[in-house]
């Protein structure tokens, strides 16, 4: 799929902010560092996990297993668990790959230098022999030409140093408006390629999230309005970027048509999980301090003639230098 003359860095060259230098991100890790200071950031996305239940092929097995084999028919009649696990992974693949070469040609497009032009689709990104359109692709010219967005920015990252939290936004656009002086309005968008409805009133089967947001449901729709409004605050207190709006819009095969979802405020939740984050920060750096300590007094003791005594506080520091360090191993994923 050809580009044109643009470039992805097009608009952050366009609309650079002095904070983009400090942060960088490894692909393969998938992870956030700045400063080159060696240490990684945790995305929001990551973060946002520990809130919800996480996958698990062997329980959803273990529980729904027996009724699909004895069902005639059923796709997973004659599978064994070995294989149904497999499936499911191939397919996690697969449409990640899928969701990424959608974000990917939605960014090229938004940094074309002739995107002034509004009649322009997803089929200019095209070579002249490339297959038909995809469904997802046809949704978005139609989202496009429906909406007419300004892109500021694409694939901007963001991060706060302090939180050691960063993400990429999916795309910012602005909005020039006039109230007695002319200023501007910045909009979020975040491209989701999903089959599962974007609604608060998606089902949740009774699952609902964990900790500090166990009053919401456990559902997609959830995680993305928290990791919009996440990102919205890092934007408004590091970047002095104030967000007017929030979308997430929903392509898909599946589905008819795009569906746009405008993005509600969640104050309450995001203080939430700030205070969660900072009690984090604080508790991990306790529990690593004591560690380093204890390991220092282990070490000193093996340089020198240890008595009886010693020895039995050697025993006791190791126990405690054990403890603490499995408490960090919590601490991370709690």
């Amino acid at each position: 799929m050809k580009t044109g003359p643009s470039s992805p860095l097009c608009l952050a060259e366009l609309n650079a902010h002095e904070r983009d230098a400090r942060i960088s991100f490894d692909q393969q890790r998938h992870k956030y560092f700045i400063d080159d200071d060696g240490r990684n950031l945790v995305s929001v996305t990551t973060y946002l996990k520990r809130f919800f239940e996480e996958f698990d092929g062997n329980r959803i097995i273990r529980i729904h297993g027996s009724r699909w084999r004895a069902t005639p028919g059923h796709k997973y009649e004659k599978k064994t668990d070995e294989a149904i696990l497999q499936e499911w992974e191939e397919n996690r693949v697969a449409q990640s790959g899928l969701g990424t070469c959608m974000h990917e040609r939605i960014e090229a497009f938004y940094n074309r230098p002739d995107i002034g032009d509004r009649q322009l689709g997803m089929g200019d990104l095209r070579e002249p022999d490339s297959p038909p359109l995809a469904p997802e692709d046809e949704q978005f010219d139609r989202f496009h030409q429906a909406h007419k967005p300004v892109p500021y920015r694409t694939e901007m990252r963001v991060f706060d140093t302090t939180l050691r939290l960063a993400g990429s936004v999916d795309m910012l656009a602005y909005e020039t408006c006039r109230s007695g002086s002319d200023s501007t309005r910045y909009v979020m968008y975040d491209w989701k390629r999903s089959s599962k409805e974007l609604s608060p009133d998606a089902p949740h089967y009774g699952r609902m999230c964990r900790g500090v947001l166990a009053h919401l449901p456990d559902t997609a729709y959830t995680h993305y309005v928290m990791q919009q409004n996440m990102y919205a605050h890092l934007l408004k207190e590091c970047y002095d970027t104030p967000i007017d709006r929030m979308y997430l819009v929903r392509f898909h095969p599946s589905i008819d048509d795009y569906q746009l979802v405008r993005v509600p405020r969640w104050k309450d939740e995001v203080e939430a999980v700030l205070r969660h984050r900072r009690k984090h920060l604080r508790l991990t750096r306790l529990w690593r301090g004591l560690a380093v300590a204890l390991r220092s007094f282990i070490f000193l003791s093996n340089e020198t003639r240890a008595t009886k005594r010693v020895k039995r506080s050697y025993a006791s520091v190791s126990v405690v230098t054990k403890y603490a360090e499995r408490r960090l191993e919590v601490f991370a994923r709690d």
